[in-house]
């Protein structure tokens, strides 16, 4: 059974480390970083409301999307052979291009800030890619025109 100094002893805290990182934060302009922590969580929040009603009001299409996404290799053959070929390359692309952030995504709090940044830039990016491709699939589809 260990003491109750042992533990405290065995972790060797550094006096002089704690009080740096502690003149260093305050330093952080907290409202800023309380703002930007606040907007990420209302992010999500919409993120998460929207996903779900969207699952809430279309549960049979959502069950399949859900199915479709296991088969995702033969979906991405037959959307090649059916989509318009410039909104289909740039979905594979803007797929591709998220595949490879994946891990960073995973890590983003361990990124240093410019990494970050640029991660940012490049999601705003992919986004962005994926709205026209979208807009111009519902352009395609209100003249009527196939492919």
């Amino acid at each position: 059974m260990q003491e109750k100094g042992e533990h405290i002893e065995e972790a060797k805290i550094d006096e002089d480390r704690i009080q740096t990182a502690v003149e260093k934060a305050k330093g952080v302009d907290t409202e800023k970083l309380i703002r930007a922590f606040v907007e990420m969580l209302r992010a999500y929040s919409e993120l998460a409301q929207r996903i779900g009603n969207i699952q809430k009001d279309n549960k049979e299409a959502f069950e399949a999307m859900t199915y479709l996404g296991s088969i995702a290799p033969q979906m991405l053959k037959m959307l090649s052979q059916k989509a318009p070929p410039a909104e289909f390359g740039a979905f594979i692309k803007a797929f591709m291009d998220l595949l490879e952030l994946a891990p960073k995504l995973d890590e983003l709090m361990k990124l240093p800030a410019e990494e970050k940044i640029a991660l940012g830039k490049k999601i705003g990016e992919i986004a962005s890619t994926l709205e026209e491709m979208i807009n111009k699939i519902a352009e395609v589809e209100k003249s009527g025109k196939t492919t």
